[in-house]
């Protein structure tokens, strides 16, 4: 059985919403980050960066980041189709993807919800630079998104639903706690409506007890 630790809120509802689809045996653990429970001594022996989600795999294995995690269980059940096998044609373009959503989208839109951890204890002006620098970068990676969507969609590999998808589609939810709408993007919106739709997803987000859309 897996074990996922994840909190409510967090990037961590991806790695939830894949096992549904996987339709596998799981538990789920919510941190409480407001108690710094991720920070525990018991904790950090799982992720010692204090951080979800954490994901305990079937012989006892630890892995943690999000995208790893997702590309992880996508390929332990292949027969699920949420990853190209190594061997297709589109398992390039799929890391593509997944390293672009985490190195590039989601990395700036860190800078952009908390540019202090980036630039330490500056004034506020500077803070207020770097985000508005941050949510620039931020919009130039979506309208690369749009662009690929309205030529290849309505996913990121066509008509085929991929982890890749799932974590675009939490990374937009997470932008919402910015300025930036990634529903200003038709395609983008299009492509989040479709995931709202998935079945697996509804049931995540029931158990989380999130309603409405995603994002």
């Amino acid at each position: 059985m897996y074990k996922l630790y994840s909190a409510y809120g967090t990037m961590g509802l991806s790695a939830h919403i894949v096992l549904e689809a996987l339709d596998v045996p799981y538990e789920i653990h919510f941190l409480d980050l407001e108690a710094n429970e991720q920070k525990s001594s018991n904790y950090l022996k799982i992720n010692p960066n204090g951080r979800v989600p954490a994901l305990i795999l079937q012989d006892g294995r630890i892995i943690y980041e999000s995208s790893a995690i997702l590309v992880t269980l996508a390929d332990a059940h292949p027969e699920a189709g949420l990853a190209p096998r190594p061997e297709e044609a589109q398992r390039p373009e799929f890391l593509q993807w997944m390293f672009f959503l985490t190195n590039s989208l989601q990395a700036t839109m860190m800078h952009a919800l908390y540019p202090d951890r980036l630039v330490g204890d500056v004034s506020e002006d500077v803070l207020d630079a770097v985000r508005s620098g941050a949510l620039q970068r931020v919009e130039s990676y979506l309208k690369i998104i749009e662009a690929h969507l309205a030529k290849n969609g309505p996913y990121f590999l066509g008509n085929k639903t991929s982890v890749a998808d799932i974590h675009l589609a939490l990374t937009c939810r997470a932008l919402c706690k910015t300025s930036v709408s990634p529903r200003n993007y038709p395609h983008i919106a299009t492509f989040l409506n479709k995931i709202d739709a998935l079945p697996y997803v509804r049931r995540a987000c029931e158990q989380e007890n999130i309603e409405g859309t995603l994002a």
